[in-house]
């Protein structure tokens, strides 16, 4: 069923219950974002500061929308996605990464209008995407344990690092080439574990 989904914004400004509680405001409702009709849930977030704009993996409608956060609206939707999970925007080339668990490709996008600009197949489960800006690198998670490093200069895939676990939950970008990357045990522990990973070794 077709629903209409809602993004909302928050920020701090809620009154003090009593006088002697501190001056530390939680976080209240600050305005909501209509994103019209869109099917199932939303995903992964990224963000363009320069332009004000927020990109949406739209899992569950196979789309990815930009947002216009200053007029409040939604500017650009794009169609045609396998189940988009990740997304990042690698500001020096102006590029919006989508990384689709429906088919394991990462779909890169013009900044501007979200027109296509290449398709890199990386296999199953594509999800995780973060942003290495310093190397100028994508890395995105993928399959039973993966970790691709793409190359944002050339958009082509440049190492595919393995994990050796059957599932990949989260990435971290840090300074240099170190990564952080929580990923999850086989069954029937299941358990998590968090590992460092050099990319700059594997490429």
């Amino acid at each position: 069923m077709i629903g209409r989904a809602v993004l909302m914004a928050s920020a701090a400004c809620l009154s003090l219950a009593a006088e002697a509680q501190p001056t530390e405001l939680p976080l209240a409702l600050e305005t909501k974002i209509l994103l019209g009709e869109v099917r199932g849930r939303i995903d992964h977030l990224a963000v363009d500061l320069r332009r004000q704009r927020l990109f949406i993996a739209e899992f569950g409608n196979d789309s990815v929308s930009t947002v216009d956060l200053a007029a409040g609206k939604v500017q650009i939707r794009v169609a045609g996605m396998r189940e988009p999970q990740g997304v990042g925007y690698e500001p020096a080339g102006d590029a919006v990464y989508v990384a689709n668990g429906g088919d394991g490709s990462l779909r890169v996008l013009r900044g501007d209008n979200l027109t296509p600009l290449t398709r890199i197949e990386l296999g199953a489960d594509a999800d995780n995407v973060r942003i290495d800006p310093l190397r100028r690198h994508v890395l995105v998670g993928h399959g039973s344990g993966g970790l691709a490093v793409i190359d944002a200069v050339g958009r082509a895939k440049l190492a595919d690092i393995p994990l050796n676990s059957p599932l990949l939950k989260s990435l971290c970008d840090q300074p240099g080439s170190a990564v952080t990357a929580m990923t999850r045990t086989a069954k029937p522990s299941g358990d998590a574990a968090i590992r460092m990973i050099d990319t700059a070794s594997s490429v």
